[in-house]
């Protein structure tokens, strides 16, 4: 079973990479969050977690094991799907932690794919299982940096 990749952006489409490891190219599903931090040409490291159906073999790619161990606790809730979690991880981790235990099913409801009874499902069967968050603990992809400085801009503190 394939776990973690190393190798070149051969190709990128929505949500997916095309990962060229020893001449072989690996479509790998990601968040967007990691699509946008990388590009064409760059070398990438990512921990897998394939997703076998009876039509299809797919592989969804992550930054960190931890967010691998995330992914795979979303994907333990009954009627979330390997597209739908992944579609959840364009959230930040710490986001997706603060709505779930604020039970803010209005935030989790803006992931492409996740209605409000399946949002309802994630926060009651995830709700005091997930990790601990940090009160001050500051999202660190460049999207979310370049979102923060953006919206300083506007005037806003970051504490906000």
């Amino acid at each position: 079973m394939i776990g973690y990749l190393k190798g070149e952006i051969i190709d990128t489409d929505v949500n997916k990479l095309v990962v060229s490891v020893g001449g072989v190219g690996y479509l790998v599903n990601v968040s967007a969050v990691l699509l946008y931090e990388h590009k064409q040409g760059d070398t990438i490291e990512l921990f897998i977690q394939p997703e076998i159906r009876e039509d299809a073999f797919e592989l969804f790619g992550f930054k960190t094991k931890d967010e691998k161990v995330f992914y795979k606790k979303i994907r333990s809730v009954n009627g979330v799907g390997p597209k739908t979690a992944i579609n959840i991880m364009n959230i930040p981790v710490v986001e997706i932690i603060v709505a779930i235990e604020e039970e803010n099913i209005k935030k989790l409801c803006t992931t492409p794919g996740l209605g409000k009874k399946t949002a309802e499902r994630l926060i009651l069967e995830l709700k005091g299982n997930l990790p601990k968050r940090d009160s001050d603990a500051k999202p660190t992809s460049r999207f979310s940096q370049e979102i923060i400085h953006a919206l300083e801009n506007f005037g806003y503190r970051e504490k906000e």
